[in-house]
């Protein structure tokens, strides 16, 4: 009841997202080693991505990938009720949310093809979409684009910390998600754009 009363308490909150996605990612055992920058046995031992053998006890945890999508859900609830002086830091923050987030349904997406989307956050267990189904992979690669693309507009220039999201990494994250669009969902040429 002490929260989110100022714009304070949305930056820390968005500090604990982050938190959780830098967890997620040293777990996840899908990284680099899907494309054909790994050779086995040169750098390390294969993964289970690269040998084929994902399975719910090897995989990035659905559960903690969901935890993310929530808790970045529960912020957009949230931050429009909170007094900024500084339209450009709500918007920083709003940003770096949509870029959470994509990330986020981009690896869901990626490891598990159809999956659930949500996009409002929880607060009790009488609200509705407690039990959501499974979505087409297509509408979840829809949110991401539309994820990114919220995320370049809302970030200011200004920002070029390393250590956050910033044009840069949501560019790069466009980057990573045209390509894939392009070269594995054969969505043709305008995937590139």
């Amino acid at each position: 009841q002490s929260f989110w009363k100022t714009p304070g308490d949305a930056k820390a909150y968005l500090t604990g997202i982050y938190n959780k996605v830098r967890a997620l990612n040293n777990t996840s055992y899908y990284g680099e080693d899907r494309g054909d920058a790994f050779k086995a046995g040169e750098i390390g031992p294969t993964s289970v991505a690269w040998a084929h053998t994902l399975l719910e006890s090897n995989a990035p945890s659905y559960r903690s990938a969901y935890n993310i999508i929530h808790h970045a859900n529960l912020l957009f609830n949230k931050i429009e009720s909170l007094k900024f002086t500084n339209e450009t830091e709500k918007n920083r923050i709003k940003a770096e949310c949509h870029f959470l987030r994509a990330y986020t349904y981009f690896l869901i997406v990626r490891i598990w093809g159809d999956a659930p989307i949500l996009l409002d956050g929880f607060e009790s267990d009488q609200q509705e979409g407690l039990f959501p189904t499974r979505q087409p992979a297509e509408d979840v690669f829809k949110q991401v684009g539309e994820d990114i693309d919220n995320a370049l507009t809302l970030m200011p220039t200004s920002v070029v910390d390393r250590n956050l999201a910033s044009l840069g990494a949501i560019n790069m994250l466009k980057a990573d998600y045209s390509l894939w669009m392009y070269k594995v969902r054969n969505a043709g040429e305008v995937a590139l754009d």
